[in-house]
This record gives C-alpha cells, sequence and structure tokens, in this order.
C-alpha cells in the first residue's frame, strides 16, 4: 500500500515533522513515509528537491483530519518514496502559502523548508 494509513507501518518506516534535520537509513526496495501537517490544502509542505536516482516519489495525498473532505481543513501531506539505489540524498520540503514551485517560493517571504537526510543501503545490518 503505498498511502493511507501511516498507522500500520513499522516506527523507522514513517517519518513525521519532528524527524526533520536528522538521518534516516532505509534498505534498497524499502518504501517508506513523509507525513507533514498542513493547515489547510493551500498552507501545506510541497516537495523541493531530492536526488531521483536514490529515491524514487511514488505517491502524495492529502488527508483531512477526522475524516471531512470539504473546504480549507487541517490535515497531512503524505508522501510515499521508494528506496531506489545505494547513496545519500537529502529531501527538501518547503511550506509557503502561494507558489508550487520550489525555485519560486525560495525567493519568497515566510519561506521555511524541513529537510531530512536519506541514506540507502544495500542490505541493512
Amino acid at each position: 500500500v503505498l498511502y493511507g494509513s501511516v498507522a500500520c507501518l513499522p516506527d523507522r518506516l514513517k517519518l513525521t515533522d519532528g524527524d526533520g534535520g536528522k538521518t534516516h537509513t532505509f534498505q534498497k526496495g524499502e518504501v517508506f513515509r513523509v507525513a507533514l501537517c498542513g493547515s489547510s490544502p493551500t498552507m501545506m509542505w510541497n516537495l523541493g528537491s531530492f536526488d531521483k536516482a536514490v529515491l524514487e516519489k511514488k505517491a502524495e495525498k492529502w488527508e483531512h483530519i477526522g475524516g471531512s473532505t470539504g473546504g480549507l481543513q487541517p490535515g497531512t501531506k503524505v508522501y510515499s518514496f521508494e528506496a531506489k539505489k545505494a547513496g545519500k540524498t537529502r529531501v527538501v520540503f518547503y511550506n509557503l502559502s502561494g507558489s508550487d514551485e520550489y525555485e519560486v517560493a525560495k525567493k519568497m517571504d515566510g519561506f521555511y523548508e524541513l529537510k531530512f537526510e536519506i541514506v540507502v543501503v544495500d542490505k541493512l545490518p
């Protein structure tokens, strides 16, 4: 399952806002999720950059809190990635209302980044 409830994953495959700035190691072939809180679909975390040779983005989905589906309600943006090749990459997300283009957003007031250091190995010890 590429998206849906993050709760059914082992803890090490679930990253959240609080895991930003840390290094996370995955085995080649593993799928992990990054779930980031947002105040609404228009003020949420957007995917900025990562090395596409190391990771593949499999899915992204906005999940409203409490199962509601309408309007500008808070929720969680869930991204799924597959570890494709041994290596290192930094996955950068940015939070800014007004632009979903990373290079444009970086130049705007209120720009904020959240970075995850990802290491992919052929086999975990």
